[in-house]
């Protein structure tokens, strides 16, 4: 309720996975049980840990603003 997680997102291409185009959630190559390719230049050696390091900057990126915001307050408290 309220994370807007529910909402489904467009899928992105980051893995250089081929399958042609710009995404559009329904891929054939995974329905068909292909595994999905990661590009050989990263440095991981399955698409489900370049996805599970994707998922987990989602929550770095979701709470920074605030985190900034605390570190500044706490900075210049300690200046004062």
């Amino acid at each position: 309720m309220g994370s807007g997680s529910s909402v489904p997102a467009q899928s992105r291409n980051i893995a250089g996975g081929g399958n042609g185009g710009g995404g559009g959630g329904n891929e054939a190559g995974v329905e068909n049980g292909e595994q999905q390719k990661v590009d050989p230049r990263l440095p991981y050696p399955n698409f489900r840990e370049l996805f599970t390091l994707k998922n987990y900057w989602k929550t770095v990126r979701r709470n920074d603003r605030d985190c900034a915001k605390m570190i500044i307050a706490k900075f210049v408290a300690k200046i004062l």
